[in-house]
C-alpha cells in the first residue's frame, strides 16, 4: 500500500465471515486485541494490521486517506471477494473507514469508538502552537493535498456520510470526557448517520474504549448482529 509493506494478522478457520479491526492514529492493530477473542467464540474470523505508516508496517508518512486506501487494500487481499461482515474502528481508524466506504467498500455492520469527525480541526491548534502565519497554512495545505490526492475539505466525516451508497447499522461508543477527539465529534456523526445509535461512556478516555470489558461486549454484540 503507498509502496509500502503492511502487517497484519487473521484468525479463525477459513470460509467463516470476518470482521475487521481497524486501529486509530500513531497506533497499531493490537490495541484492539480484546475483540479478538470474543468475536472468534461467536463463529467469526478476525483480521487486524497496522496501518501504513503505523506500527511494524511501512514507516513515513500517513494520512485519513492512506488509512483508506489501508483498509481497502487489506480487505481486498483477505475478504476473498466478499465483503466484510463488520468493521470495528477507532478514532482516525473511524474516518479512515468512513472515507473507504465512499469508495464502495462495504460491509453489513459498523462500529465507531470515539471517532474522529473533522482532521482539518486539528490544524488550527497546530499552527497557533507553532505559530504559523495563515500563508505558510495555505502552503502546507496545497502541499499536503497533492501529497494526499484530495482535499482537506473533502475529509469531514459528516458530510462524507452523505456520499456512502449503503449505510449499514452503525453503533458509536464515545466517552464524555475524551481528551483527544470531543465527545461532539461521535455524537455530530451519529446525528448524520441515519438510524446511528450513540451510546456515552464515562470515566474512560479516548483509548480506554478498545479494552473495557463492557464496550468490548457491546461492541461485539452489534458486530455479530444480536
Amino acid at each position: 500500500v503507498e509502496g509500502g509493506r503492511v502487517v497484519g494478522g487473521r484468525w479463525g478457520v477459513e470460509h467463516v465471515p470476518l470482521v475487521y479491526l481497524v486501529h486509530g492514529w500513531g497506533s497499531r492493530g493490537a490495541r484492539l486485541a480484546s475483540f479478538v477473542e470474543p468475536l472468534l467464540s461467536a463463529g467469526f474470523g478476525v483480521v487486524t494490521y497496522d496501518a501504513v505508516g503505523q506500527g511494524e508496517s511501512a514507516r513515513g508518512m500517513t494520512s485519513m486517506p492512506e488509512f483508506a486506501r489501508t483498509l481497502a487494500a487489506v480487505v481486498a487481499q483477505q475478504g476473498g471477494g466478499r465483503a466484510p461482515h463488520a468493521l470495528i474502528a477507532h478514532s482516525m481508524g473511524a474516518a479512515g473507514t468512513t472515507l473507504a466506504l465512499t469508495w464502495g467498500l462495504e460491509a453489513a455492520r459498523l462500529v465507531f469508538l470515539a471517532p474522529a469527525a473533522d482532521p482539518r480541526a486539528w490544524v488550527a491548534p497546530f499552527a497557533q502552537l507553532f505559530g504559523l502565519r495563515p500563508d505558510v497554512m495555505d502552503r502546507v495545505r496545497a502541499r499536503s493535498e497533492r501529497r494526499l490526492r484530495a482535499r482537506w475539505s473533502e475529509l469531514n466525516v459528516c458530510d462524507l456520510t452523505r456520499k456512502v451508497s449503503r449505510r449499514p447499522p452503525l453503533l458509536i461508543v464515545h466517552d464524555e470526557g475524551d481528551e483527544t477527539v470531543r465527545w461532539q465529534d461521535g455524537a455530530a456523526i451519529a446525528a448524520a448517520w441515519q438510524g446511528a445509535r450513540l451510546v456515552t461512556t464515562q470515566g474512560l478516555g479516548h483509548r480506554g474504549e478498545t479494552s473495557d470489558a463492557r464496550v468490548v461486549r457491546q461492541a461485539v454484540q452489534f458486530a455479530i448482529g444480536d
